[in-house]
């Protein structure tokens, strides 16, 4: 009923602009978040992606505000993106020299801003939360000790964990019916900003077939599913859905913007970084 009823804000256009708490959760979080992933990356790379991730993001609704988005590129040899509460926004070097475009770099960054209008990291949390308590109150209950204190000890460092707990989350999987919904709306951003809104099912193919490639490089084809995909649609289905989801727009002279981005992308490390 939840996912229903964000959805149906989101296609209304009614979105709610991400209040201070939020904010202030991304900001305590951004710090753990850039220091596990080798460092927020500085210079003409970094100020192309947060041009681009800003642009699209005020597609969303969130804020009208440019500068209310934080995007940082990530200097990191994982392929991945994802988002924190309050307009923090993600991607790895590693991920970007996937993209053939700029299409494809704003459809992946839409995609992330996406979960944080839909609210999939709130609805994460409360769940993450629950379960933890959950499993608090049965050590407690289960123990021969069983005092007060230690319940109340134990509940009172969950809450104050909460900040890092929001950085762990964020690179967590999403549902699969969340992940859909974040495709859906990557879509529409990169159709209301000018953008040809079949690029993200081009990065999605390029991600699945380089998941296909690094596999079989380990000799481990088909007999592993990345984290990446663990809780995700099935890469050909999804590709499928987003392809045939961006053509319903009937989206014409939609923009990719190819050599603005190959001029941005040359010289970007690929790669371990040998300073790490």
């Amino acid at each position: 009923l939840i996912a229903s009823a964000m959805a149906t804000a989101q296609s209304s256009g009614t979105v709610q602009p991400f209040s201070q708490d939020e904010k202030a959760q991304g900001a305590q979080a951004h710090t753990e978040i850039v220091q596990e992933f080798g460092g927020a990356m500085t210079g003409r790379q970094a100020d192309y992606v947060r041009g681009v991730g800003q642009g699209i993001a005020v597609q969303s609704g969130l804020s009208a505000a440019p500068g209310d988005f934080t995007v940082t590129l990530l200097n990191s040899s994982v392929n991945n993106a994802f988002a924190l509460p309050g307009g923090y926004i993600y991607c790895t070097r590693q991920l970007m020299a996937l993209m053939n475009n700029e299409a494809e770099l704003a459809g992946v960054l839409g995609h992330e801003v996406g979960h944080t209008a839909a609210r999939h990291s709130r609805q994460r949390q409360r769940r993450a939360q629950r379960n933890t308590i959950l499993a608090v109150l049965a050590s407690v209950l289960g123990s021969a000790i069983g005092d007060n204190g230690g319940l109340l000890g134990s509940l009172g460092g969950l809450l104050q964990n909460n900040a890092l707990q929001v950085a762990q989350l964020a690179t967590l999987s999403y549902s699969r019916s969340q992940e859909t919904e974040a495709d859906n709306l990557g879509i529409r951003y990169l159709a209301s900003a000018g953008y040809d809104p079949t690029a993200l099912s081009a990065m999605l193919a390029s991600l699945a077939a380089q998941t296909t490639l690094e596999a079989r490089l380990a000799g481990q084809e088909g007999r592993s599913i990345p984290e990446w995909a663990s809780t995700h649609p099935d890469p050909a289905s999804r590709v499928r859905a987003a392809l045939t989801t961006a053509q319903r727009l009937r989206v014409t002279n939609g923009r990719l913007n190819r050599d603005q981005f190959m001029n941005a992308l040359d010289g970007v490390l690929y790669g371990d970084d040998p300073h790490q």
